[in-house]
């Protein structure tokens, strides 16, 4: 294991930023695949407040926070895959650039807050 990331993040400042910004906000911090995902649930806002703070466990985890070391949101994309875990995809190439080989990451949610934590396997 190389690293570890944890982090929370209140799911109404979510759903504010998406309220205010819209598309905008959207669309810089999420990738296509995820937005489609999240905007089917009922509460969307809940699904993109996960994937928010699963990308900030991330980043933490690698060790280079987001901008520093050249980590975009958009480099990261979580999906879920048919069992039900959450599947970390990085941009192609930052994987083999970052010698990450593998990153688990387990996201929770209750009424008001999202949380997500991150192991990276270099």
């Amino acid at each position: 294991m190389e690293g570890t990331g944890i982090d929370i993040i209140e799911i109404g400042r979510v759903k504010k930023a998406i309220k205010k910004l819209g598309n905008r906000f959207l669309s810089k911090v999420f990738t296509e695949g995820e937005i489609k995902y999240c905007k089917k649930k009922r509460f969307p806002e809940i699904h993109f407040a996960g994937r928010f703070a699963a990308k900030e466990a991330i980043a933490k985890a690698i060790g280079t926070g987001f901008w520093r070391g050249g980590l975009r949101w958009k480099d990261v994309e979580i999906m879920k895959v048919k069992d039900g875990r959450a599947d970390v995809r990085l941009a192609e190439g930052l994987k083999k650039r970052l010698k990450v080989k593998r990153i688990f990451v387990s996201m929770s949610h209750c009424q008001n807050y999202a949380v997500a934590n991150a192991i990276v396997i270099k």
